[in-house]
């Protein structure tokens, strides 16, 4: 069984490159797909398209008496920052419906063997922060959506699987 940080990181990196691969969702936000937070390099008051972030918040592990199932439910917060003008919030508002549906029922197996059994939006809310910047500090606007991907943590071949 892969330890669960490298368990943690195949499963972020596998959505992030397979939301990345989604042409609609390349056209919103370029490329720009970024672990945890926003560079520091991006100017969220200049963007003319969306950021994403995503981050695991948490994991439920189910077991027995007999010991660890290898199952497992990921938590991950997607968040897409765009401008706070009405163009800005209209382009976070398309990604996220966009990345639900997607999202939403997704059940494959990643490359490195790991079942993904279901991912499921169970929350969507809207949050404005006020940034930081050189000269003074802009409001930009973000769309967080809370994903519950249930998934084996142990590689199919692991399992004996063919």
């Amino acid at each position: 069984m892969a330890d669960d940080a490298t368990a943690t990181v195949e499963l972020e990196a596998f959505l992030a490159d397979w939301l990345g691969k989604d042409a609609a969702l390349t056209a919103l936000h370029k490329g720009r797909f970024h672990p945890i937070v926003v560079p520091d390099d991006v100017d969220l008051g200049e963007l003319d398209t969306v950021v994403m972030t995503y981050r695991r918040t948490g994991t439920q592990r189910t077991g027995t008496l007999n010991g660890a199932t290898g199952n497992a439910k990921a938590t991950v917060e997607i968040r897409r920052w765009g401008r706070s003008d009405q163009r800005g919030y209209a382009a976070i508002c398309r990604a996220a419906r966009l990345t639900r549906l997607k999202l939403d029922g997704l059940s494959t197996e990643t490359p490195e063997g790991h079942f993904v059994e279901g991912a499921f939006v169970t929350n969507e809310i809207d949050d404005a922060e006020e940034v930081p910047t050189l000269d003074d500090s802009i409001v930009v606007f973000a769309r967080v959506l809370t994903v519950d991907i249930d998934h084996q943590e142990m590689s199919h071949s692991a399992t004996g699987g063919a």
